[in-house]
């Protein structure tokens, strides 16, 4: 469903490959649509595999900061399942309806427990991304992020091929998928633990230290 109506308008292509040519994300049709279909497995392999200790502090209640939240599926599943903790999504695309907000910048400096990140890091800067999370997350909060990353080596794995494809819908909107050794965080925080959760999709956890400034 996701590549079918991504294609709509793949004649564009033709423009990426003689020149280079890329599209706005935020003008692609059907756009979110198509993010929904792609990132509902996602959903649910995060609630599959969350890490005991993320998941207990969730059940007990915390503050969560979703950067690109889309229309708020994520959101919607989450305080469902954690009734105590509260949810925040910010998105810059008006078209989902969200409270709007760039992942460069938005948020509370220390207002978050949690900020998460579903499939959102490859189409935002990076290096000032990353740096707004150690901002807003408060000491010992948790930063996740969900991405398919490219392996390390190109190779033959079953899942493999359908990365490759999506990463050149990607190239189309001048984006790029990353590896798990791309993932650099800011000194504030401690080394990332990846949790797959299928195929090349993974849930890189890393915690921000105490006393970091």
């Amino acid at each position: 469903m996701f590549g079918a109506l991504r294609s709509l308008d793949y004649d564009a292509m033709g423009d990426l490959f003689k020149h280079g040519c890329t599209l706005s994300a935020r003008t692609r049709p059907r756009r979110n649509e198509s993010i929904e279909e792609a990132t509902h497995w996602d959903h649910v392999m995060f609630l599959r595999r969350l890490p005991r200790n993320i998941r207990d502090r969730l059940a007990r209640g915390c503050d969560v900061l979703e950067l690109g939240c889309g229309r708020g599926r994520w959101l919607s599943l989450m305080r469902g399942e954690f009734p105590r903790s509260r949810f925040r999504g910010v998105d810059p695309d008006p078209d989902t309806g969200a409270e709007p907000g760039d992942a460069e910048t938005a948020g509370t400096t220390a207002g978050a427990d949690i900020v998460y990140m579903g499939e959102v890091l490859l189409l935002t800067d990076r290096k000032k991304t990353l740096a707004n999370c150690a901002r807003v997350l408060r000491p010992g909060g948790y930063l996740l992020v969900l991405e398919g990353f490219l392996p390390e080596r190109v190779g033959t794995g079953a899942w493999e091929a359908p990365l490759f494809a999506m990463q050149l819908d990607e190239a189309l909107q001048g984006a790029s998928f990353i590896k798990r050794s791309e993932l650099r965080l800011p000194k504030e925080f401690d080394r990332p633990t990846f949790v797959t959760l299928g195929g090349c999709v993974a849930l890189a956890v890393a915690r921000r230290r105490r006393g970091a400034r």
